[in-house]
């Protein structure tokens, strides 16, 4: 039963965490590790028709901010499970996480 190590990148836009990613999971590929890369929920939300003008309709912000959170908290659990069945040593990269 391998560890599955969680790495999560954060910065604000344009601070280079999607070429972070991208050099990691190749560096670590070549190294003999499992790597999968996490998304960060709320640009799935956006790139998939949610718009800004989504908080203009009262309470929204604390409906999709626990939305996100939900999402995300999903996505990483999920990903690690699947990490931990492969039964290699692994990384599981998150682009951006809960706490950000």
């Amino acid at each position: 039963n391998h560890l599955v190590y969680k790495f999560v990148i954060t910065g604000g836009p344009c601070g280079g965490k999607t070429t972070a990613l991208a050099r990691l999971f190749s560096f670590l590929r070549e190294r003999g590790y499992e790597v999968i890369t996490c998304p960060e929920a709320f640009t799935i939300f956006g790139s998939n028709g949610m718009s800004l003008d989504f908080f203009a309709t009262d309470g929204m912000d604390y409906i999709i901010q626990n939305s996100v959170l939900d999402v995300q908290l999903c996505l990483e659990e999920s990903l690690e499970r699947i990490l931990k069945a492969r039964g290699k040593p692994a990384v599981l990269l998150c682009d951006r996480g809960p706490m950000d």
